[in-house]
C-alpha cells in the first residue's frame, strides 16, 4: 500500500507540475528559477506516507494531494490566461478546465469522500462521482492539448502570412491593412498620425561588397536599432528591399521629426559585425502627417517627397 500510495502521489503532482511548466513555456514565460516546486512535492509525498503507515488517514492524505494539484494548476492557469480571449480563445478554455478541476480536488472531493464512513466504490456512489470527474477532466486536458496545437500552428501560420520572413516586422500587405485602420481611427478621434519612410542609404553596395548574407546582418540589426527607438503602439513593415515604414499614431509632425532624427542619428552610430567584418550604414527618413481622408497611399507618398 505505501508503494502504491508513494506512486500515485508522485505520478499526480509531478503531472501538475509539468502541466504548469509546459503552459509558462508554452506563452513564452520563465518558471522562477528555484526548487520550491520539487519540495513541495516531496514533502507531500512524505506527509502521505505518515498518514498511510503512522497515523492512518485516507482523507488528510487526499486533502494534503487535492492542495498541491490545486495549487500547480491555478499556477499553470495563471501563466496561459494571456493574450485575449478573442485572440487566443484555446488558452483561456484550457485555464478554466484547470482551474475547475484544481478547486473540485482541493475541495469538493474532500467533501464528497467525508459524506461516508465506507469508500468501498461498489457500495458508495459517491467515490465513483469523484472518478467520473476524473475521468472527464482528462479527457478535456486531452481535447485541450489538442487545442492548444492548433491554435499554435494557426498563430504561426498568421505570423508567416503577416510578417517578414527575414526581419520579422509586418510585411507590405500586412503593413498597409494596419496603416488603413489607424488612419480611420485618426478620422473619428481627431489624433494626429504620423509615418515615416525609411530606406537604407546605397544597400546595393553593401550587399555587392560584403554579400548577401552581409545585408541580410544589416537589414536585422537596422530593424534591431530602429525598434529600440520606437514606442511600443508604433508599428514598423518592411515595404520590400531596404524600404521600410514605420506609423506613429497619437504624433504630431514635429514629434515624429524628432523620432526621425533620432532613427537616422542611432543607425549613423550602429556597427554591424558579420563574416568577420565591421559595416556601418546610415539610413535616409522621410515624414508625414496624415491628413483628414487621405489614403494611406497618400501620406506614404508624401513622405517619400520629403
Amino acid at each position: 500500500e505505501v508503494r502504491a500510495v508513494v506512486l500515485t502521489n508522485l505520478l499526480l503532482l509531478s503531472v501538475a507540475y509539468l502541466i504548469w511548466a509546459a503552459g509558462a513555456a508554452y506563452v513564452g514565460k520563465r518558471l522562477p528559477r528555484r526548487d520550491w516546486p520539487w519540495w513541495l512535492i516531496a514533502a507531500l509525498v512524505i506527509a502521505a506516507i505518515y498518514f498511510t503507515v503512522w497515523q492512518p488517514d485516507l482523507r488528510m492524505r487526499i486533502v494534503l494531494q487535492g492542495a498541491g494539484i490545486a495549487l500547480f494548476y491555478g499556477l499553470a492557469a495563471r501563466a496561459l490566461a494571456t493574450g485575449g480571449v478573442a485572440r487566443y480563445p484555446a488558452r483561456y478554455l484550457f485555464s478554466l478546465a484547470l482551474v475547475v478541476h484544481g478547486l473540485f480536488t482541493a475541495t469538493l472531493r474532500p467533501w464528497l469522500l467525508s459524506q461516508s464512513a465506507d469508500l468501498n466504490p461498489s457500495t458508495n456512489i459517491l467515490p465513483a462521482l469523484v472518478g467520473l470527474e476524473s475521468m472527464i477532466f482528462f479527457i478535456l486536458l486531452s481535447l485541450g492539448i489538442v487545442l492548444l496545437v492548433i491554435e499554435h500552428i494557426a498563430h504561426q501560420l498568421r505570423m508567416q502570412a503577416e510578417n517578414d520572413g527575414l526581419t520579422n516586422v509586418f510585411n507590405r500587405r500586412a503593413f498597409f491593412a494596419l496603416l488603413e485602420k489607424a488612419c480611420s481611427q485618426s478620422n473619428r478621434s481627431g489624433t494626429p498620425l504620423a509615418v515615416l519612410l525609411i530606406d537604407l542609404d546605397h544597400f546595393k553596395q553593401v550587399n555587392d561588397t560584403w554579400g548577401h548574407r552581409c545585408g541580410d546582418d544589416v537589414l536585422r540589426s537596422f530593424v534591431h536599432c530602429t525598434s529600440s527607438m520606437i514606442r511600443s503602439e508604433d508599428v514598423m513593415g518592411r515595404l520590400g528591399g531596404e524600404e521600410f515604414s514605420v506609423f506613429l499614431p497619437d504624433t504630431t509632425l514635429a514629434q515624429a521629426r524628432v523620432i526621425a532624427e533620432r532613427i537616422r542619428q542611432a543607425c549613423a552610430d550602429d556597427q554591424v559585425a558579420s563574416s568577420g567584418q565591421l559595416i556601418r550604414y546610415t539610413v535616409s527618413v522621410g515624414v508625414a502627417r496624415y491628413q483628414v481622408n487621405e489614403l494611406p497611399e497618400a501620406v506614404m507618398h508624401r513622405a517619400d517627397q520629403v
